[in-house]
């Protein structure tokens, strides 16, 4: 039989189970399984199956058979080759704690610690010059908010996020305040406008084909190095 880890079930074809006939009566149970062939989408032709002892030289174990109508082959389970301890999988320890924003925080205190600011990098802007610039209107803002824009836009100002201009400006865009459900507020900008100035950069994104050669170069040649180097130590060694 081959051992197919992926396999769910042990069968053997209807040429095995007839030359297993001739050793003893092996009668066939009704199977109400549906079998398929890897990445097929039609159902073997089941005639039945039995229940056989299996052995190997590490054990013995109780299994059902199915037996499939042609000279399909044999297979072994995956379960079964496990019971006989043909193959084993070793899995490492999985925490099941379930996973959360405030642990994942805890335990990586320094990636989430700030505001997040990418640091040395300043991102260039393509502006079309050919799109005239529009100062827009600005949003009236409800009085028993402005105190709290007044304040989110200080600390804004203070983590670096915005900073203050001076002097005519090309755009002037409206801020769009959103409560929060803790009672202070979000600070956003309406940027409809003026993202139809903004040329966009486009790059191609590679495809699996195109990672999967990649790759494929890349490990060849650090299994050409690994080789080179383990017959230069044989070699030395010698």
């Amino acid at each position: 039989m081959i051992l197919d880890t992926g396999a769910s079930t042990n069968i053997v074809d209807q040429d095995i189970y007839n030359k297993l006939s001739t050793y003893g009566d092996i009668r066939l149970q009704k199977s109400n399984a549906e079998l398929y062939a890897y990445n097929t989408d039609t159902p073997l032709r089941t005639l039945g199956k039995f229940t056989a002892t299996l052995k190997s030289k590490h054990k013995v174990t109780f299994a059902d058979i199915h037996v499939i109508k042609g000279n399909a082959g044999c297979l072994l389970s995956y379960k079964t080759a496990s019971d006989l301890l043909v193959i084993t999988l070793n899995i490492n320890t999985v925490n099941n704690c379930p996973l959360t924003s405030e642990s994942v925080a805890a335990r990586y205190p320094k990636i989430f610690d700030g505001i997040g600011k990418l640091k040395d990098f300043q991102v260039k802007l393509h502006i079309d010059e050919t799109v005239p610039p529009v100062a827009q209107n600005a949003r009236r803002i409800p009085f028993h908010m402005r105190q709290k824009v007044a304040t989110t836009l200080e600390e804004l100002e203070k983590q670096d996020i915005i900073e203050p201009v001076e002097g005519p400006m090309p755009y002037v865009l409206p801020i769009v305040v959103i409560p929060k459900k803790d009672g202070s507020v979000r600070i956003c900008v309406d940027m409809r406008v003026q993202n139809r100035a903004i040329q966009r950069e486009r790059h191609q994104s590679p495809t699996v084909d195109d990672l999967i050669h990649a790759l494929n170069g890349i490990i060849s040649s650090h299994l050409q190095k690994c080789h080179y180097f383990c017959n230069s130590q044989r070699s030395t060694s010698i």
